[in-house]
């Protein structure tokens, strides 16, 4: 599965792409935020959704209203509130 078109393009330079990337983030992160546009014409919000599902945290996407594919300059304020939310919550293992 590939999970980024730029997961070919990794392979040639030597990173660490798709579903590798995703495992090793799973891997070493307890908690991850993805942080979606519904108006995002790049990265679909299924793909967003998946994403959160491989990483086990599907249903904790955050979609943004309004928003592409590029939230901190089209909406900075709502995103850095996002964020703060997310890093403020306590790790309940």
């Amino acid at each position: 599965m590939n999970v980024y078109r730029a997961d070919f393009e990794a392979k040639e330079r030597g990173w660490i792409g798709g579903r590798k990337l995703l495992n090793l983030a799973k891997e070493t992160m307890k908690r991850v935020a993805v942080i979606s546009g519904d108006d995002d014409n790049v990265v679909p919000l299924r793909a967003s959704a998946r994403v959160a599902e491989l990483l086990g945290q599907e249903g904790g996407e955050k979609v943004m209203s309004e928003v592409g594919h590029l939230p901190m300059d089209e909406k900075p304020e709502e995103l850095a509130d996002i964020l703060y939310e997310f890093m403020m919550l306590e790790d309940i293992t």
